[in-house]
């Protein structure tokens, strides 16, 4: 699985004019750090979910960015049909 480029979440941020995230418990506003962004797995019915987060600096507590999505290989698909 790749990680968010630099240049995809300085597009995010442009696009989105607030390169802020507010903590889900406390109501914080800080900006997301990729330096600071980890993977987390989570277990939904019968299959892992893997997302990035970041933790608040404030509180502590973590929130979730962006549900991540593995890489496919296309040759392989093709040749599975």
């Amino acid at each position: 699985m790749d990680c968010i480029s630099k240049e995809n979440l300085k597009r995010w941020r442009e696009k989105n004019k607030k390169p802020e995230r507010k903590c889900v418990v406390c109501g914080n506003n800080f900006e997301i750090e990729m330096d600071k962004k980890y993977v987390v797995k989570s277990i939904e019915a019968v299959m892992i979910v893997y997302y990035d987060a970041i933790d608040c600096p404030k509180c502590g507590c973590q929130n979730i960015i962006w549900k991540r999505l593995e890489k496919v290989n296309k040759f392989v698909e093709k040749t599975k049909k």
